[in-house]
């Protein structure tokens, strides 16, 4: 018997619209988590590496607690097992969550407009993946709202425990061998990475030319 990849895994009516778009929606905490993976090895950045463990962490808590609870999915659900809680809306939520905590903390930028208006996307899908879910009938309201709650909670502690406990260790980190090797580095004390790297690299150009 063939067995889909669960976390893939979108079906809806044919010839429903909504449900097409909301089944493809539903990809989005996928698509950024492989994001961030990816943006792992292209930067190598501590603060993204840990953050990318965070997701992980996040991933398992969502498995484990759906084995503990194996409460089952809505009637008439195109899956089985267990949807308690709802993986897809505490992936969007822990991710949403972190990253506006990082807007408002953090980061800082030449016009604070751009920071609300990433926040209200960011809140704006994760209302959205998670509608989508009960939607498609993949999980039932009750099951997306324990999900958001727990994404929300853990996406805080981590949130806490990686930028106020872990980053102190920074420095420490970013000077093992392997991390030397794999050029491992420290970005979490730059406010505007974006354009820390874009005046970077536009000095090292004009300095080049120069030589």
């Amino acid at each position: 018997m063939l067995k889909p990849v669960g976390t893939f895994y979108q079906v809806y009516e044919e010839g429903d619209l909504i449900g097409k778009i909301f089944a493809w929606y539903g990809l989005l905490p996928v698509l950024l988590t492989i994001c961030t993976f990816s943006i792992c090895i292209m930067k190598r950045d501590l603060s993204t590496i840990f953050f990318f463990i965070g997701q992980v962490f996040n991933q398992i808590i969502s498995m484990v607690l759906k084995k503990l609870i194996n409460s089952p999915r809505p009637e008439g659900s195109p899956r089985s097992g267990s949807g308690m809680p709802s993986s897809h809306s505490q992936m969007i939520a822990f991710f949403s969550c972190y990253i506006i905590l990082l807007l408002y903390t953090r980061l800082k930028f030449e016009n604070n407009i751009n920071k609300h208006l990433l926040s209200v996307c960011l809140i704006f899908s994760t209302i959205m993946v998670a509608f989508s879910r009960t939607y498609i009938l993949y999980h039932t309201y009750e099951q997306i709202f324990v999900g958001i709650i727990i994404g929300v909670v853990f996406g805080s502690l981590w949130f806490i425990i990686q930028n106020y406990i872990i980053s102190k260790f920074y420095s420490k980190i970013i000077n093992l061998s392997i991390c030397k090797y794999f050029y491992i580095k420290d970005t979490s004390h730059i406010d505007n990475i974006l354009k820390f790297e874009y005046e970077s690299i536009v000095n090292y150009n004009q300095n080049k030319k120069k030589n």
